[in-house]
């Protein structure tokens, strides 16, 4: 057996460490925005977010993507002609396309608004925020060429001090002008993140050339057909979140709206330094693997094994300290999310088993599969799971359709990986799985059967009990010399 778990360990510290900062920053101003304009100003954000996401991703074009993928193998080889062609032609694409974006945002406002808010007070705001459409995609752009270089440092940076600006810009607004002051923090925000990615790019030595336009457009149609089934999934997954955003504020108001958000961002932040490796780490050494079906399924249980023991025991201490990370991220409005945030842990977990079989499909460049999985079911799915559960359970209906989803999404993925790829899944692996479900399930029922005083005690001794054996045996698996097998 490949052993791998020391370097999977080091590359998830090692890139999880960069996003600490942002975690910081992005929490603070979330702390901001629950204290200044509440439950009602998170759910404004998030259909203004939500709706100019899909904008963003339609345009985009998967374009940055493509440019990765040439620029990284230009670079690599030491092509300054190619780095240089390649840049200047992607500068120009992105520059069209971000315009055109802007415009179809302005073009579209009116109804932007009507979906979004049901009625045309928001077009405005809308034209406005056009401008955040432009930033957002130049400075993907931006982050793109930074990636593609390999200028880490310049990368994390980049990213850090982007979301220090956004907070430093952002709360003022909220502060002075409250709910006013959302669209101007959020166009101010992405200026600032376009201008420090701007900075970070301009200190990279490019040479300048001079492209016809017959060489843009050949160039622009390579990028764009390559990035097409990404960013079809990409697009059909901004789709999905927009619906249920709206369904969501169409049956119960901006409120829980806004309770829904904040609880699928605490969540989300709190296992995303478990997943952060997973695109720049384990998507290359599984690229590497698939000529020999055997190192395949070592690469991706090792994987999984190795997210299962750091996501479980963040899971369980989210599931037991839930009411004091509510009070100090957000604020006491926001308390009737606690069933919620639980229930959602259980949901994360399901998603952490599959993370790393979502993978194999595109590593294995089988488009069609993988949009058809990711783009098509597992977005028709989330929406109606979301949709119907909401409808008949509220708030919590969100988390029950959430652990049904990604339920259902590890047995097609599975299925998938093993009949169509070969993959088995490692008896160690399965052992893992059936023992944080006993762990996480007894945490979860214990919060919501016991009393408060008597869930502190036994769901204490528990989260002690989960925390010291996974990270036991994640120290095992990590500290073995062992190579191979």
């Amino acid at each position: 057996m490949y052993n791998q778990y020391k370097s999977i360990f080091k590359a998830t510290t090692l890139f999880g460490g960069t996003q600490v900062c942002q975690i910081l920053f992005n929490l603070l101003r979330s702390k901001s925005i629950a204290l200044l304009i509440g439950a009602t100003g998170m759910g404004i954000t998030t259909m203004y977010n939500s709706s100019l996401t899909l904008i963003i991703t339609l345009f985009g074009m998967g374009i940055n993507i493509s440019v990765v993928n040439h620029l990284t193998k230009a670079y690599d080889k030491g092509d300054e002609e190619n780095i240089s062609l390649i840049t200047t032609v992607f500068r120009r694409l992105l520059l069209i396309l971000s315009l055109s974006g802007m415009i179809a945002v302005i073009a579209f406002s009116p109804l932007l608004s009507l979906w979004s808010f049901g009625d045309n007070s928001e077009t405005l705001n809308y034209c406005l925020l056009s401008v955040l459409v432009v930033m957002t995609l130049l400075q993907q752009g931006n982050t793109a060429i930074l990636v593609s270089m390999k200028h880490v440092k310049y990368t994390a940076m980049s990213s850090v001090l982007s979301s220090l600006a956004t907070l430093l810009v952002s709360v003022p607004f909220f502060y002075f002008m409250r709910y006013e002051g959302i669209v101007p923090g959020m166009i101010f925000s992405s200026v600032c993140s376009y201008i420090i990615s701007l900075y970070f790019v301009s200190k990279i030595k490019i040479k300048k050339t001079t492209v016809s336009m017959h060489t843009v457009v050949k160039y622009s149609k390579i990028f764009i057909s390559l990035g097409m089934a990404m960013v079809l999934s990409q697009l059909f997954g901004s789709l999905s979140l927009y619906v249920i955003n709206i369904s969501v504020k169409s049956l119960g108001g901006l409120v829980d709206l806004g309770f829904y958000n904040s609880a699928v961002y605490i969540v989300t932040y709190s296992v995303m330094l478990v997943f952060s490796s997973m695109a720049s780490d384990y998507y290359p050494r599984l690229l590497s693997s698939l000529k020999d079906r055997m190192f395949m399924n070592s690469v991706i249980n090792q994987q999984t094994e190795i997210i299962i023991l750091l996501a479980v025991p963040i899971l369980s201490a989210m599931i037991f300290f839930t009411p004091l990370v509510v009070r100090i991220i957000l604020s006491s409005e926001f308390l009737v999310i606690i069933p919620l945030l639980r229930i959602l842990c259980i949901g994360m977990f399901l998603k952490s088993i599959s993370y790393a079989l979502g993978y194999v499909s595109l590593a294995h460049g089988e488009k069609n599969v993988y949009f058809c999985i990711e783009g098509i079911y597992s977005n028709l799915a989330t929406v109606i799971l979301s949709v119907f559960f909401y409808w008949m359970y509220g708030l919590e209906g969100l988390g029950y359709a959430m652990v049904v989803d990604f339920l259902l999404y590890f047995f097609v993925i599975y299925i998938v990986d093993k009949y169509r790829y070969g993959y088995i899944i490692d008896r160690r692996v399965t052992m893992l799985v059936i023992t944080s479900v006993l762990f996480l399930s007894a945490m979860f029922s214990m919060s919501f059967l016991l009393t408060e005083q008597c869930f502190y005690v036994s769901g204490g001794f528990f989260l002690v009990v989960i925390s010291a054996l996974y990270l036991y045996t994640l120290k095992k698996r990590v500290s073995t010399k062992k190579e191979t097998a």
